[in-house]
């Protein structure tokens, strides 16, 4: 049952694709309460991934808010400036962010990350895409799933990117490092 227009909000998703559905929960919850959504689609939200295809979740959206998705930088700008929505949520926010950390710590942002450098001698991010790359060596080894899903575990939305950034750091594609590690694991237990 939906009560009185409480007012409008800008329902915003971004690229945590395995969160969209929970996403979606609360954006019917929030229009069932009353408000009007004005559902937004960033660049990454509307990729094909193996959650669902873009179409699939703006599909999704649009229903649950009942408007077209504004998925334009021309279509968004106006938002603000004409004071479209009363808020703006950004759903799903997932994850430990910097900010989230450094608050959780009683320190800056800054501060945060030099600290992280000095302890392990090197920046945040450097961190992070390493070992993001390690897992993903693991998994390569580990399954037989495809590449493209493992880069996106690894938080590559473009294979290429991953295969770019893998070579990069192991020398090889990551097919190649798969091939290689099997090999090795074949003449491991021939050898036995």
């Amino acid at each position: 049952m939906i009560t009185q227009n409480r007012g409008t909000i800008a329902f915003a998703v971004c690229g945590s694709f395995c969160t969209l559905e929970a996403a979606l929960q609360s954006a019917r919850a929030l229009t069932a309460q009353g408000w009007q959504l004005l559902p937004v689609m960033s660049f990454a939200a509307r990729q094909d991934t193996r959650f669902g295809t873009g179409n699939y979740w703006k599909e999704q959206l649009e229903a649950a808010a009942g408007h077209p998705v504004l998925d334009t930088l021309q279509a968004v700008e106006p938002l603000g400036p004409r004071k479209m929505a009363q808020a703006l949520v950004v759903a799903p926010c997932t994850g430990a962010t910097l900010s989230r950390l450094a608050a959780e710590h009683e320190m800056s942002v800054s501060h945060l990350q030099k600290l992280f450098k000095q302890i392990y001698g090197v920046p945040v991010y450097h961190y992070i895409k390493e070992y993001r790359l390690e897992q993903a060596a693991v998994e390569l080894v580990r399954s037989a799933r495809p590449v493209t899903e493992i880069a996106q575990d690894a938080g590559y939305d473009n294979a290429s990117k991953f295969s770019a950034c893998f070579k990069e750091r192991y020398g090889v594609t990551p097919s190649q490092y798969r091939t290689d590690a099997k090999a090795k694991q074949s003449i491991g237990t021939k050898t036995e």
